[in-house]
């Protein structure tokens, strides 16, 4: 928590924060002695979580807190699948959907205006998760749906590129614009189809975020990539704004030889697909 303090000073012009990164938030015993501190600063705030920890008295926590949006993301479209994909117990699958229905309902009795979305990484070979996910997500009266493509980070040597959903994907895009044509109360915000070799996209995680662990080490990359020491730390380096990691993505992105001077981890990225 005291290294949150001496964080949250340092970044005054930052207009929003994200609680979210390579483990679960909810597992700090300061989250939300967390939140209400940076509530002082006038932020807008999101938490993004696996949904796993979601019982009554979280969501209750949760819906009286300054946060403005819960996301969670979900795995999957059945317990089964769920188990599958994330190892954990199939009875959790329940958990996180009873989750997402206690927000749903705290929030109509609390009567705020907090928005409930669900997030859901597509895979090529489980294309047909889309319909699905879309009913699941209006079963349970989210606001929002976010679909993500497949970012196969660590995975390019063992096939995880097949996984991905290209730009030039005919089933892909006849799917997506079989659903866009039905009518619905759900905002959603379609995947991103990766275009091969044309690389026009705008990557704003060099430009306008910052990714900050516990120890103060920062990141560039709000996807995948999570934040080093190698990188910079905001404790004992002047200006991580500028730290070295910065500008040099920062002059690849914006190089006139963007297809070859991008890492293979940016070129597998939606970010670089996106308008």
């Amino acid at each position: 928590m005291e290294t949150f303090k001496k964080i949250m000073p340092m970044f005054k012009t930052a207009y929003a924060i994200s609680f979210m990164g390579q483990g679960e938030p909810l597992l700090n015993k300061n989250f939300f002695e967390m939140v209400e501190y940076a509530g002082r600063f006038k932020k807008t705030m999101r938490l993004v979580t696996n949904g796993v920890l979601l019982d009554e008295r979280m969501c209750g926590r949760i819906m009286i807190s300054s946060l403005d949006t819960i996301d969670v993301s979900l795995k999957a479209c059945s317990a089964e699948d769920f188990q599958k994909i994330t190892r954990c117990p199939a009875p959790d699958y329940e958990m996180v959907l009873n989750g997402i229905k206690s927000l749903i309902k705290l929030r109509q009795q609390l009567k705020t205006d907090k928005k409930i979305a669900v997030s859901y990484v597509l895979y090529k070979s489980r294309l047909s998760d889309l319909p699905k996910a879309i009913e699941l997500a209006e079963s349970l009266k989210a606001d929002m749906l976010h679909f993500l493509n497949f970012i196969p980070f660590g995975a390019f040597d063992s096939g995880g590129d097949k996984e991905i959903l290209f730009d030039d994907d005919k089933e892909v895009k006849a799917l997506i614009n079989k659903l866009k044509k039905i009518p619905r109360n759900l905002h959603i915000e379609w995947p991103v189809l990766l275009r091969k070799n044309n690389y026009y996209g705008y990557c704003s995680s060099n430009f306008s975020n910052l990714c900050i662990d516990s120890a103060g080490n920062i990141g560039f990359c709000d996807r995948v990539l999570p934040p080093s020491k190698e990188y910079g730390n905001i404790f004992t380096d002047k200006d991580v704004w500028n730290a070295e990691c910065f500008v040099q993505m920062r002059a690849c992105l914006l190089s006139a030889n963007k297809d070859s001077d991008l890492p293979l981890r940016c070129k597998l990225c939606v970010d670089m697909s996106g308008d």
